[in-house]
């Protein structure tokens, strides 16, 4: 080693070009280098992702995520199944011991998703994917001369359309007010028609809620009937029928 060193004291110029060679090397090697501001790290598990424009949060579990389960509950390999359920979209977690092969887990999830029968038809197609560990997310702001609601229906729209994408699952809204509807009842209109408050509240409360119509058992599994009577707007509450007059008329809010 002394020996090597001398000699490159002893010859300025190549001790130099060894010098230029590392570090035209370093230089090469760094703009080569791929680089990630936040790197993907896949772990063992899958994601089911599903997406039911519209559909409640308990349509989601009852007939999306809940099927999803029973589907990949028995899977050579798997540690444990987890879900969420949001208005729209459904999701299922699937995590797999340390020591499985993961490409045949995955093809096993895929293969077990493509044979369920019985999922809503205006539902896309279940997408399943390898988990991957991602913090950057891309954010915009939504604004215009208009008025609030306004303003959360277009957001709402944009957000659904972001949520058919690829990926575009877990999109959502920050930063938004919910809606309230403010309803005064006229004390001398409740005496003139005989109502009480309790009336015209159990009317409202009647009409705010999405009854269930019970299921239909079928040869490709169970179908749950629901009727959608939620009232959310301002005219939907102004038809709301409080009581049925005895000349066949109706009492609306």
């Amino acid at each position: 080693m002394n020996g090597i060193v001398a000699w490159f004291a002893r010859n300025a110029v190549a001790a130099n070009l060894l010098m230029i060679v590392f570090f035209v090397g370093g230089v090469f090697g760094y703009t080569a280098m791929e680089r990630e501001l936040f790197p993907v790290v896949a772990v063992n598990g899958a994601t089911v992702s599903m997406a039911w424009p519209g559909a409640s949060p308990q349509d989601i579990e009852e007939q999306i995520v809940t099927r999803i389960e029973e589907a990949v509950a028995d899977i050579d390999g798997l540690k444990r199944v987890t879900s969420t359920s949001r208005e729209g979209v459904g999701q299922v977690y699937i995590e797999g011991r340390d020591d499985i092969d993961m490409k045949q887990f995955i093809d096993e999830v895929k293969l077990r998703i493509d044979q369920i029968n019985n999922l809503p038809q205006a539902a896309f197609q279940p997408q399943v994917q390898r988990w991957e560990s991602r913090d950057s997310y891309i954010g915009f702001a939504i604004h215009g001369n208009v008025d609030r609601r306004t303003l959360r229906r277009l957001a709402d729209k944009v957000r659904d359309q972001i949520a058919q994408l690829p990926g575009g699952e877990l999109a959502q809204m920050q930063g938004t007010l919910d809606e309230q509807v403010n309803i005064e009842v006229s004390e001398e209109a409740l005496r003139r028609f005989g109502l009480s408050f309790s009336d015209v509240a159990n009317a409202i409360r009647a009409s705010s809620l999405n009854s269930s119509g019970g299921r239909i058992e079928s040869s490709t599994g169970d179908v749950a009937i629901t009727a959608r009577q939620l009232a959310d707007t301002e005219d939907q509450f102004n038809r709301i029928i409080v009581r049925q007059t005895t000349d066949e008329g109706t009492l609306r809010v």
